[in-house]
């Protein structure tokens, strides 16, 4: 009869043999007094006197000669009261099990996510940038640019976003919504026309354009706004239609019609010495999502070549495969080209973030860093993410044709390009020789200079 009593003992039956009831659910269980008693519910057991307790395995298939291991904790806990180290015991369990289910590997980095991140913010042609992304509180908006669900909950997946492209044409941009404050939200004044086109990047559709006029002088001037507030745009997912729809007008923002399709929040401000003429025809402003591709293991990530002075930022997914939430402190051997915005965090069991890190090269060299990732409760690495990038140099000032050196074609070019509206061949060329933040007839004659200069 011992034998028996254990065997139901270990298969969840009482001495008799009988399956127990749950006296809290009235349902059959095979794992008695299996209530929470940290938080008193479900069947707990309020007796006093001894226990004895058999703790058993899933059934293992052994043949003649197999091994198998198994493993065991004995674990131990202690508190300012019973109830404190109770609590600690059953956190000191689930660590147990995701350490022996992951070990140190329970922390995935992945890259090249679909997901609606932003991948890069860029503008052309780099030397007439103008304009500054402006944090939005630290937290939703990164460097100007930020997905609208960060702000308003916005029902778009994220994987449906887009690349969208801002094209500024001062003299003929596309119609927005535009809204001004009232009390806690926003509501629509009228339908203006701003300095650029907003298109999306694959079939150069224009889109649907809202925008936040802070200083309430009819139009979106983000160098007027007082300092604290933000003529931020909002880009919509549906195409653009020259006439007002009814979903955006006489509304007060945020609601449904309008949350189910915004894309990206941009606030942007004027650099410093860009106030004159600051926004010129043929300048681009593109936004970038994650690209196409199998999400991989992120051991590396090469940010390829990027121009002095400019940032490239790249999105890393992390997943915590654990089962309850672990904290991860990030270091960075560098700081010199490489930014990491977060060095702490806590992601709860089964939880995902993301973590940024942008790239701007000081000069034209290889740059490389490691990124290592630890958790302060196994005191022990976890990942390791090796950084790589390199910087390259800025065109030639004045090249205009890009042919390596500076002639009278790039004199007669540059003519052309300030007294008769013509591009120049080479965009990437910097045009403002004299730093003033404009291209001038001053730099028209350092150009001259510079190939002749005074003897």
């Amino acid at each position: 009869r011992d034998l028996d009593m254990t065997i139901d003992i270990m298969s969840g039956r009482d001495l008799s043999g009988n399956d127990y009831t749950d006296p809290v659910t009235g349902n059959v269980t095979r794992y008695p007094i299996n209530g929470d008693p940290r938080t008193g519910t479900g069947w707990l057991d309020y007796g006093k006197g001894d226990r004895r307790i058999v703790i058993t395995s899933a059934p293992v298939d052994l043949a003649a000669g197999d091994t198998t291991h198994m493993s065991v904790a004995f674990l131990a806990a202690w508190g300012e009261d019973n109830f404190e180290a109770l609590v600690t015991l059953f956190e000191l369990a689930n660590s147990a099990h995701d350490f022996h289910s992951h070990g140190c590997s329970g922390l995935q980095i992945m890259k090249n996510m679909r997901d609606g991140s932003i991948h890069s913010v860029s503008f052309t042609p780099p030397e007439q940038m103008w304009c500054i992304g402006r944090d939005w509180g630290g937290s939703a908006f990164g460097g100007g640019v930020g997905w609208a669900g960060e702000l308003w909950g916005t029902s778009l997946e994220r994987n449906d976003n887009v690349d969208v492209a801002f094209l500024f044409e001062p003299q003929n941009g596309q119609k927005a919504y535009r809204f001004i404050e009232d009390n806690d939200a926003y509501r629509f004044a009228d339908y203006v026309t701003v300095p650029f086109v907003c298109r999306r990047a694959s079939d150069s559709a224009a889109l649907n354009v809202l925008f936040v006029d802070s200083d309430s002088d009819g139009e979106w001037t983000p160098s007027a706004a007082a300092p604290g507030s933000f003529e931020f745009i909002l880009v919509a997912q549906s195409e653009y239609s020259a006439e007002p729809l009814p979903d955006y007008t006489n509304a007060i923002f945020p609601n449904d019609a309008l949350e189910g399709d915004l894309m990206y929040a941009v606030s942007l401000a004027l650099r410093p010495r860009y106030e004159r003429h600051n926004i010129r025809a043929n300048q681009r402003l593109l936004i970038s999502v994650e690209p196409e591709g199998n999400p991989l293991p992120a051991d590396t990530v090469d940010f390829g070549g990027v121009i002095v002075g400019h940032e490239k930022s790249v999105q890393l997914r992390l997943v915590n495969e654990y089962g309850c939430s672990k904290e991860y402190e990030f270091s960075i051997d560098t700081s010199e080209s490489f930014i990491l915005r977060k060095l702490t965090l806590v992601l709860q069991g089964g939880d995902t973030c993301q973590v940024d890190i942008t790239y701007v090269p000081e000069d034209t060299v290889a740059s490389t860093a490691t990124v290592t990732i630890s958790t302060p409760e196994y005191n022990m690495l976890v990942r390791r993410v090796v950084l790589t990038g390199s910087g390259l140099p800025w065109p030639l000032a004045g090249d205009i044709y890009a042919n390596g050196a500076l002639d009278l074609i790039d004199v007669s070019a540059y003519m052309r390009y300030l007294y008769m509206g013509y591009d120049p061949p080479n965009r990437g060329v910097r045009l403002d020789l004299d730093g003033s933040g404009d291209a001038t007839l001053l730099d028209l004659m350092m150009l001259i200079y510079m190939i002749y200069p005074a003897k």
